[in-house]
């Protein structure tokens, strides 16, 4: 077996495990533990301590799959489009800093629900909400990466004439999507979900969570949301319509299939995953 086609290998089965920890941990766990209402997310914090830790390994694997995905493809590509690999690697790295963030944040409000007096003026709930908070724009944020990241693979894919040429320009067209919907989420004041998820399709993703209005005081938040609205519950549906980057979304994951043009190495790309 040829050196390219053993990193072709490697690359797709990085890229299938950030496809699988962003299902299960974006998609799966998150909902469950972080529901946009700090009174409730506290309580989940508090009540199922055992899922709230596995929601944040979820996450940091999340952070491992797609950093190291983002290492191989460059491995991969260095022999056939060098500024291509490099770009995808960096672009890909910044996104899993993103994402480590949100874990980062995930993480502090697990210690103050277990320590009340980590919370500023002893307020709990109030304290949980920021962070989750912090968290869910991370997510956000990060959609800018992954846009970012999608471009220069539909780059590579139009360039080498075995790769298919539908896919190329998804791939463009969907990474420079992603970008404008976490442009136009930020920029534009209620921004309608349906533009914002609109604008992520072409990459077979929803769009990342757009900021939101101000919370209440029982942790509810006032104004026209900016997402699709998800139903009450557990929200499923990864990377993602990305509706609170913390909750309710939902994955449409495309199977893509590239082929390596030197060695006729057939790849499977799973489009996903921020994960």
């Amino acid at each position: 077996m040829s050196s390219l086609i053993r990193t072709a290998r490697a690359t797709g089965a990085w890229y299938l495990g950030l496809a699988v920890t962003g299902m299960l941990g974006f998609l799966v766990l998150r909902g469950q533990i972080f529901t946009g209402d700090s009174a409730q997310t506290l309580a989940h914090l508090t009540d199922n301590a055992a899922l709230a830790h596995l929601t944040v390994v979820m996450e940091l694997l999340i952070v491992i799959t797609q950093a190291v995905a983002a290492v191989w493809f460059y491995k991969m590509l260095r022999g056939i489009n060098p500024m291509a690999g490099v770009s995808i690697a960096a672009f890909g790295l910044i996104n899993a800093v993103a994402i480590l963030a949100s874990a980062a944040s995930m993480g502090a409000a697990i210690a103050v629900a277990g320590d009340a007096s980590l919370a500023p003026g002893g307020d709990a709930a109030a304290t949980v909400g920021l962070l989750e908070e912090l968290s869910a724009q991370s997510w956000g944020v990060g959609a800018i990466f992954f846009g970012l990241w999608l471009i220069p693979m539909g780059w590579v894919a139009l360039q080498q004439r075995r790769f298919p040429t539908p896919l190329g320009y998804a791939l463009l067209i969907g990474g420079v999507g992603y970008v404008a919907s976490a442009l136009v989420g930020y920029g534009v004041a209620d921004a309608p979900g349906a533009l914002i998820e609109g604008l992520t399709m072409p990459a077979g993703h929803p769009h990342r969570r757009p900021p939101q209005g101000p919370r209440r005081a029982g942790g509810r938040r006032r104004g026209r949301r900016r997402g699709i609205a998800s139903p009450p519950g557990p929200r499923v549906g990864p990377h993602l319509t990305r509706q609170r980057a913390a909750r309710g979304h939902r994955w449409h994951s495309a199977h893509d299939v590239q082929e390596c043009p030197d060695a006729r190495v057939s790849l499977t790309f799973s489009n996903e995953t921020d994960l």
